[in-house]
């Protein structure tokens, strides 16, 4: 699941930094929908 939003924002040229909120939710272990809206929100900016 955590890798599947890495390859998704790799596709869109989307390089999470260490700051990344997506990755401190991955890194935090939160539930997939909060990964979900945070992926979505990070794709649509």
């Amino acid at each position: 699941m955590q890798q599947h939003f890495l390859n998704i924002l790799g596709e869109y040229g989307i390089v999470p930094s260490q700051e990344s909120p997506l990755l401190l939710a991955i890194s935090g272990g939160k539930d997939s929908m909060t990964l979900l809206h945070i992926a979505y929100a990070t794709l649509l900016q």
